[in-house]
């Protein structure tokens, strides 16, 4: 339930009804400043052979909401390389390629949070009763102070302490090679294989384990309480006290490569460089994209087609700014690599992983005046995982890991629970390889009249969208257990949560000046 600006969780532990109530707040004007550069050149090398490459330069800073760069990346290059040979001489058939070097930038909403001021808060009440009207506890009683989350006090970040301190950037690389054969003088068509390959990323971690871990190889202790101390709890200056905004509970860095990290443990006001190694981290990032691309072309007086199939995989553990799988859309703030149990079973079929993909374009025209297009798409489903709780919930991150008892045998009752409660096993089930959505398919048809009057700078359009009005899912429920020992995620897996947009008109006027 929410209200209030907070987010109300029912919970039952032997018969012991609780609330938990957490609230959440942040806000920042943030930025990103780019600068590129690029240059290019080709060379006839044969009468038939052309090669060109290519250079880009790419610089980076993101700023939080106090203008102070956390990020900033130097002197990235991205070279490019290709050819076309025609063979034959006449252009009737061609063979090209390419492999180039692509950065990606990190988007400017990770400083919303992850760099700026933002408020975490837990507390647990005990309830006498729940609002009918907006299912909000009423007559609450604290049986807890207000916590902290992920070291998220309200107070603002120190820039140092967000990016590790040699964070290098995050670029893919990418292989084309193919062919185009001319049939006659209308049609054409030819093939291309496409081969991409996540070769550095940028996430964060927010495991502390690894931190408390150094801290005790280098003099430090910890105390009856556990690192998470206010320094005023410290009994001795070399007490871990990890409850400090020198802190930062997530922490910017390259998965699967060292790292060293600018933080404050034990909250004397003074930064730690703490070395981890990526042993310690956790697994790297992973993605690849492979693809075998089939294309047709045809061109005639008054009618126009082009039409393509792909046959295409996409797999690895990071499926970039977002996790599909987890409804994390936000780009920049998923769990991803949070922690290294979150990544068990991750590596699988990734949920832009089509493996059939069909495209149809025509457009026709009558006279100089009307002509009608459609555009046909057939795709084969998206993946579907099963997440769950792993275990214990050694990270507290409730059903976000890739390990779940789906079936219904795996429901068990506690005595005195009152309802049904799932037993959390550590069974994994990877990442996509659970189920996969149907088949989509969708026909978009439109209709173009340029009225003489107007001597070709007028045209009205009208689009017809998903012509037959399909209704197929395009996201399925993702989650088989819910970290509250609650069946209802349950009943809603591997069920339904979008579908296609149903039929639609867009009716458009264009002039040329």
């Amino acid at each position: 339930s929410y209200e209030g600006g907070g987010a109300y969780l029912y919970l039952n532990e032997d018969d012991f009804q609780y609330v938990r109530l957490r609230r959440f707040a942040n806000g920042a004007t943030v930025g990103v400043k780019s600068d590129a550069f690029y240059v290019e050149d080709s060379w006839q090398a044969t009468d038939n052979l052309m090669l060109y490459g290519g250079l880009r330069w790419d610089t980076f800073e993101n700023t939080n909401g106090a203008g102070e760069p956390y990020v900033k990346i130097d002197n990235q290059f991205g070279p490019r390389l290709g050819f076309a040979w025609d063979v034959n001489g006449d252009s009737t058939f061609k063979v090209f390629g390419n492999a180039g070097r692509y950065a990606l930038p990190l988007t400017a909403t990770v400083a919303i949070r992850g760099a700026s001021a933002s408020l975490f808060s837990e507390q647990f009440f005990t309830y006498t009763g729940v609002d009918p009207v907006t299912g909000a506890p009423t007559g609450l009683t604290p049986i807890s102070d207000v916590g902290y989350l992920n070291n998220e006090f309200g107070l603002p970040k120190n820039p140092q302490a967000i990016t590790e301190r040699d964070l290098d950037p995050m670029y893919q690389d990418e292989f084309i090679l193919g062919f185009q054969h001319q049939l006659n003088d209308h049609m054409s068509f030819g093939m291309r294989a496409i081969h991409r390959n996540l070769e550095s990323a940028i996430d964060d971690t927010c495991d502390y384990r690894a931190v408390q871990a150094w801290a005790l190889r280098n003099g430090f202790v910890v105390g009856e309480d556990g690192p998470f101390i206010a320094p005023g709890d410290r009994e001795s200056d070399n007490q871990l006290a990890f409850l400090n905004p020198g802190f930062v509970g997530c922490r910017l860095y390259n998965p699967g490569d060292d790292a060293v990290f600018t933080m404050d443990v034990n909250g004397d006001g003074t930064f730690e460089q703490v070395a981890l190694s990526a042993a310690e981290l956790g697994e790297g990032a992973k993605r690849s994209y492979q693809a075998l691309e089939f294309f047709l072309d045809g061109s005639w007086d008054k009618f126009f087609l082009q039409g393509s199939y792909t046959y295409a995989k996409s797999k690895g553990n990071s499926e970039g700014g977002v996790n599909s799988n987890l409804s994390q859309t936000d780009t920049g703030t998923t769990i991803d690599f949070d922690y290294p149990e979150l990544m068990y079973g991750a590596y699988g079929y990734l949920p832009n992983d089509r493996r059939h993909s069909l495209k149809v374009f025509g457009n026709y025209a009558f006279n100089e005046a009307w002509s009608i297009g459609a555009n046909l798409l057939v795709q084969s489903g998206r993946p579907v995982s099963c997440t769950g709780v792993y275990a214990d919930d050694p990270t507290g991150y409730g059903a976000d890991y890739y390990s779940c008892s789906p079936d219904a045998g795996d429901v068990t009752t506690s005595p005195g629970s009152g309802g049904p409660v799932r037993d959390n096993g550590d069974d994994i089930v990877p990442r996509g390889t659970y189920d996969r959505t149907p088949w989509m398919r969708q026909l978009d048809m439109n209709v173009t009249w340029r009225p003489a009057f107007a001597n070709g700078k007028l045209s009205l359009k009208a689009d017809v969208f998903n012509v037959f009005n399909e209704h197929t899912p395009t996201a399925h429920n993702e989650f088989a257990e819910n970290g509250a020992g609650s069946q209802r995620f349950y009943l809603a897996f591997n069920t339904p949560t979008a579908f296609q947009p149903p039929r639609s008109v867009r009716l458009m006027v264009q002039y040329d000046f």
